[in-house]
């Protein structure tokens, strides 16, 4: 009978070293499965800090530009502006220079060529 349950507490022994290994090898790729999801949750994180900083620079930008333009129509608006015009050659030589930067960048024209009157 001491025998009987010798054999029997080794293949117990036996058994639950298998058993074991096992719960060490899941508890280890658990760790690894949480190691990766922290990754990437700090990889996410990292796009999301890109994102808002894009964001902050476009509304800078954006604000720059409205300033900007706050600035042009100030001093269109005042009143020496509206009274110094520039004559019909000065207005072309300005059409022309902007036409011809515009091609030299490869920028199609806003306003179409007008017809000279005749």
């Amino acid at each position: 009978m001491n025998l009987y349950l010798a054999i029997g507490l080794l293949v117990t022994a036996f058994l639950s070293g298998f058993q074991v290994a096992n719960w060490r090898a899941d508890s280890h790729q658990a760790e690894q499965d949480r190691q990766r999801a922290q990754d990437a949750m700090k990889a996410v994180r990292a796009g999301d800090r890109a994102a808002e900083a894009f964001e902050a620079s476009q509304q800078a930008a954006k604000a720059r530009g409205l300033a900007i333009q706050r600035r042009v129509i100030d001093e269109v608006r005042k009143p020496d502006a509206s009274t110094a015009c520039l004559s019909d050659d000065g207005l072309r030589i300005l059409s022309d220079l902007a036409t011809s930067s515009n091609a030299a960048r490869g920028v199609a024209p806003a306003v179409p060529a007008a017809s000279s009157p005749e």
